[in-house]
């Protein structure tokens, strides 16, 4: 086999520039992307440069490099590489190495020159946890229980610090348990009505308003006694692992 050169179509850049999302919104989709472009076009290396400057920013460019060029100097990242081939560095990734493209040495250079480009898409699409960006994610009036929990679950994994809820490895009692619950009566198919205290109560714990916080409403304050998280239902206990309990009355 022998590989033919066949630079990107300005049209191409411009569609996928328009299609891409900034990096630290959706890493994800930007790892996505840049992953099926090199598996249908098998950019070069001068190509790879080129179509991440038509996808991220100066600095986004700047920290995928160095990002690559961290997972470059880990220990065992390199397999398989041609006795007469020196290992990629971080130079490799700012300065054209000028492989053969139709030689061993070039075919494994320009695989694992990919490789660390889109292991640092990964790494520098990371995010800062921030639970408060989730808390933000709240359920339409209208919006299915089964859309909210995908919105949601999406919120998580992005802002949560990559935490992954339906993936196996994630299994750990501390991380947040998401439940959708369907509180209509089975026997009128009604939903039950609630006390106002118990309205109140669940909804400073998913959604705390000022309204709903004694500190800053007066008509609050004269309470004979305080609430004590320990004493309240599993699913309101704030002594358990952190919960978020998203109900439908």
């Amino acid at each position: 086999m022998v590989f033919t050169h066949q630079p990107f179509l300005t049209s191409d850049l411009m569609n996928w520039s328009d299609k891409m999302p900034s990096l630290r919104d959706d890493p994800d989709k930007c790892h996505r992307q840049v992953a099926t472009i090199f598996s249908t076009h098998n950019p070069t290396w001068a190509d790879v440069h080129m179509l991440l400057g038509a996808l991220f920013n100066e600095a986004e460019k700047r920290e995928i490099l160095a990002k690559a060029g961290e997972a470059l100097a880990q220990e065992g990242y390199q397999p398989n590489r041609p006795a007469s081939m020196a290992p990629l560095t971080a130079q490799t990734l700012l300065n054209d190495p000028d492989w053969d493209y139709n030689t061993e040495n070039g075919i494994w250079g320009l695989k694992n020159f990919k490789k660390a480009i889109l292991d640092g898409i990964k790494a520098a699409g990371q995010r800062t946890v921030n639970w408060t960006k989730v808390q933000a994610v709240l359920q339409g009036p209208d919006e299915h229980p089964s859309d909210y929990y995908s919105r949601l679950v999406s919120a998580i994994k992005t802002w949560g610090g990559g935490i992954d809820l339906e993936s196996p490895q994630h299994e750990d009692p501390k991380r947040p348990n998401i439940e959708i619950q369907d509180r209509t009566d089975q026997t009128t198919g009604k939903p039950p009505t609630p006390d106002i205290g118990s309205l109140l109560l669940h909804t400073d714990l998913i959604n705390p308003r000022p309204e709903c916080n004694p500190t800053q409403n007066p008509l609050l304050h004269n309470h004979d006694h305080e609430i004590n998280p320990t004493t309240l239902p599993t699913p309101l206990n704030r002594e358990v692992a952190p919960q978020i309990q998203l109900m439908r009355w």
